[in-house]
């Protein structure tokens, strides 16, 4: 059963952060290192080749806030596709396959989420009709649509990119297995991202009502952890891994969405809001993490959600890459310099990352090294989008 939803009453607030030290990692040091060796060889360089030439396209979208959205997304969010791409290391005979459509994918997904942001789309028929570029670029015969509500001239960027997941997708030998539960989550996507980008006069209450009338089919979730889950990729690129290998089952996928939906893509996305929570506030931007009781109640979801993910993904196959996996989540996203403002996240990032064992410790040093490189990276690139 999942974990049960529970405030906490007159808790002392370290004492709790300290209490979500979670199961030391599975994967073991040796087998981190031959992953990690195997990212670094033959993985992300073809990620970095795959967003090359998209950058290229990006440059010559013809209108320049288009442009400027297509390139920040790009040099910005560079690792969700890194982090994504790591689910080519389940079938690596396919990497050449799984490379560039996870990029593909996760690159419409950046773009549509900055395009949101920057509200481009008003209304939730406007933000709908923008993310089924998504739904579509995972039918491999859908035919490509005008995703734009207004007339914006991206010189067809937008649809490229759905031609090329479609293109991509064809190519997976169990893609009728995996493909319903796929399209199942990004339509669940798609709905939490036009419900959230909605006018902040409406957008809580729109988002509360759809996330409440789904949370029914996950006992002892709460509606924000659902919405959570639903903003997580991580759950499609596992499944598109599935789809690659010629040898997956039912059984094996079924025992996937368990462990993924909603409990280790829910993980993803309140790490990311924990991280984020005090830059929100001060932006007036939406933050699951809000809605819980305080602080110390958010430390005890996050303790129950990375137990209840490790404890599942062990059942799965490959189970000790899909635990490194999970540790590689906790590992980067309590890496970020902005756990440092923020006294209780500090709290919990030392018990859990620097003294969760060599791999955490490993994979946190990593973290913060890519995104010195990422950083560098992303300022040449905004001088290049500058019109």
């Amino acid at each position: 059963m999942p974990p049960t939803v529970s405030s906490p009453t007159q808790c002392d607030r370290s004492r709790l952060a300290s209490a979500a030290i979670v199961s030391p990692p599975d994967a073991g040091l040796f087998a981190g290192v031959t992953w990690m060796m195997h990212l670094r060889r033959d993985v992300w360089p073809r990620v970095d080749a795959s967003l090359a030439q998209w950058q290229v396209e990006a440059e010559a979208i013809p209108d320049g806030h288009l442009r400027a959205q297509a390139l920040a997304s790009i040099a910005h969010k560079k690792f969700h596709c890194e982090g994504g791409a790591v689910y080519a290391l389940f079938c690596r005979p396919a990497i050449d396959t799984l490379v560039p459509l996870i990029v593909a994918l996760q690159t419409i997904s950046d773009y549509l989420d900055c395009l949101s942001d920057r509200g481009d789309a008003h209304t939730f028929a406007e933000l709908w009709q923008l993310h089924t570029a998504l739904i579509d670029a995972v039918q491999p015969d859908a035919p490509v649509r005008t995703y734009y509500a207004h007339h914006c001239v991206d010189g067809g960027y937008l649809q490229r990119l759905v031609q090329t997941c479609q293109q991509c997708i064809r190519a997976l030998p169990m893609l009728d297995l995996v493909g319903a539960p796929l399209l199942g989550l990004i339509e669940q996507y798609c709905m939490l991202q036009s419900t959230k980008h909605v006018h902040k006069d409406e957008r809580e209450r729109l988002l509360r009502d759809w996330a409440q009338s789904e949370v029914v089919h996950h006992p002892g979730i709460v509606w924000q952890e659902y919405a959570a889950c639903a903003g997580s990729t991580l759950g499609w690129f596992a499944l598109l891994a599935l789809a690659a290998d010629r040898t997956a089952t039912e059984h094996a996928r079924d025992a996937l969405l368990v462990a993924y939906v909603p409990h280790v893509c829910a993980l993803h996305i309140l790490l990311d809001y924990v991280v984020d929570r005090e830059e929100d506030e001060l932006g007036g931007d939406l933050n699951f993490c809000a809605y819980y009781d305080d602080d110390a109640h958010v430390a005890m979801r996050l303790r129950a959600f990375v137990q209840r993910s490790h404890a599942l993904v062990r059942t799965l196959p490959a189970a000790k890459l899909h635990a490194w996996i999970v540790d590689g989540l906790l590992a980067l996203y309590l890496s970020d310099p902005k756990v440092r403002r923020q006294p209780w996240v500090r709290d919990v990032a030392r018990n859990v990352v620097w003294r969760g064992g060599a791999t955490r410790t490993a994979l946190a040093l990593i973290a913060k090294w890519k995104r010195w490189r990422s950083g560098r990276s992303a300022l040449d690139m905004q001088a290049q989008a500058q019109p």
